[in-house]
């Protein structure tokens, strides 16, 4: 805490006009709130802001709640998701404390990158489900080349245990080179596949034109729609929800509404996005009503979202900092915001792959395309019903009927006098010695036959 190096974190109780205590975007880091933490203690230091680092203990909580979600898609085969979004809610937690407890530009740096990890490692398990991740344009989103989630999330966490402090400055540049880092645009590229996947095409075009007039002029609109989606909407296109697709995406469309809901109502108390003049009675309404959206939004992604003892029950003192910070609001109502879009973008992952290992190979009766991995199904005449794929054709010797099954034959088809019925393919001339018709299935032997008239119509083969 020493006011005149580059980056200060100042100690705002005996400096309160310093250039750093009076230049926070945040309400409460203006209104000179600073206090003393662990007072007396080895760790004694001043907290710019109070309430918006106590706060960031709700994100701990969303970590607590990856832990204990046992629903998640590929079993323990998904491990790496699973640990790089503990790891990355665990991080956000510590980096937002760090920047509202600082007031630094370093701070600042922690508290984005752990978003931005968030927001990739569900990104990166969703386009790998639909098929995306060998296609780097769209899994590094429009980058040359990126790291995996799992890599830039365990980097983020252990950061400030593999590095000096003077080095983590450097080491978050480095981290932030190596992945898509803009996490609103990660963000929307998410609700882009999401929506499409939850709903029809015509609302999922309606949901995103509203998206899109709401950051009108961002940079990264542009990129999502007029690079991004052409290439990413043919593989959603190919997604697979099952024969009874309606009822899927009804269950996947009200998970969307309700996740997206949580962090819409979040993103009134966020100061960065919508600068509305709170009192401290609408906070205290909007922290009353956070428990009515929260359970309404529960009821329609089949969550139970976090434990309510009271209104105001997700990190300790929040009684009293959320009716006073909009800020530590939003710290606790988008930290149940962020692990409900975690879970849903996990569900429809869940959904795409049940249904791609419902689909039937080839040869499987069927009455759908979308049923067979192929992506056809058609009239089998062996079967004499539908089934996935193309038919192999039928192979010399089978027998057929002319006119209909004949036509599966690989090299046409005649009459096989050995058979008395018509197969496919030609038939072997008969050996020598072999008993025949005359006048009929004696033409079948290879070198004429014998037909002596006191044999009755028989012969033999020459």
């Amino acid at each position: 805490q020493f006011p005149n190096s580059r980056d200060p974190w100042v100690n705002c109780i005996d400096h309160p006009n310093h250039e750093r205590c009076r230049s926070s975007q945040y309400e409460e880091g203006q209104s000179e709130k600073a206090e003393v933490f662990g007072s007396g203690t080895i760790r004694e230091m001043v907290i710019e802001e109070p309430c918006n680092y106590a706060s960031n203990i709700a994100y701990y909580r969303g970590a607590l709640r990856i832990c204990e979600y046992d629903q998640w898609s590929g079993g323990e085969s998904n491990i790496a998701t699973r640990n790089a979004l503990k790891r990355s809610f665990m991080a956000l937690g510590s980096g937002s404390a760090f920047m509202h407890g600082s007031n630094t530009k370093l701070g600042q740096a922690f508290d984005v990158m752990s978003i931005a990890v968030i927001a990739y490692t569900s990104y990166e398990s969703l386009i790998t489900a639909i098929g995306g991740y060998e296609n780097t344009f769209l899994r590094c989103l429009g980058k040359s080349h990126c790291a995996t989630a799992e890599e830039v999330a365990r980097r983020t966490a252990f950061l400030s245990l593999n590095h000096d402090v003077g080095k983590w400055e450097q080491e978050l540049k480095n981290i932030k080179g190596s992945f898509p880092a803009k996490y609103d645009q990660t963000f929307a590229a998410i609700i882009v596949i999401a929506a499409y996947i939850s709903f029809p095409d015509v609302i999922a075009d309606l949901v995103l034109d509203n998206l899109r007039d709401a950051f009108d002029g961002s940079s990264f609109m542009t990129f999502l729609f007029d690079e991004f989606l052409p290439e990413v909407k043919p593989l959603i296109d190919e997604v697979y929800l099952g024969v009874l697709e309606f009822m899927e995406q009804s269950d996947l469309a009200s998970r969307f509404i309700g996740s997206l809901g949580k962090l819409g109502y979040a993103f009134l108390f966020q100061e960065e996005f919508l600068d509305l003049d709170l009192t401290d009675k609408n906070l205290m309404r909007g922290t009353s009503s956070a428990f009515i959206v929260n359970g309404f939004a529960d009821l329609m992604t089949g969550g139970d979202g976090f434990p309510f003892p009271d209104n105001f029950g997700l990190y300790p003192g929040s009684e009293n900092c959320n009716p006073k910070s909009s800020h530590a609001l939003w710290h606790q109502q988008s930290a149940e915001g962020l692990s409900d879009l975690n879970l849903m973008v996990d569900y429809i992952v869940s959904v795409i792959e049940k249904n791609k290992a419902s689909q039937k190979d080839d040869g499987s009766l069927c009455a759908f395309d979308d049923t067979c991995k192929s992506g056809s199904c058609q009239w089998w005449v062996g079967k004499s019903f539908y089934a996935c794929g193309d038919e192999p054709c039928w192979n010399d010797g089978d027998t057929c009927g002319i006119g209909s099954i004949c036509n599966s034959c690989c090299n046409g088809h005649e009459w096989w006098w050995g058979k008395l019925v018509t197969a496919c393919g030609e038939e072997p001339c008969w050996s020598e010695g072999t008993i025949c018709g005359a006048g009929t299935s004696c033409h079948a032997c290879c070198n004429g036959s014998r037909t002596p008239w006191y044999w009755f119509g028989a012969g033999t083969c020459k």
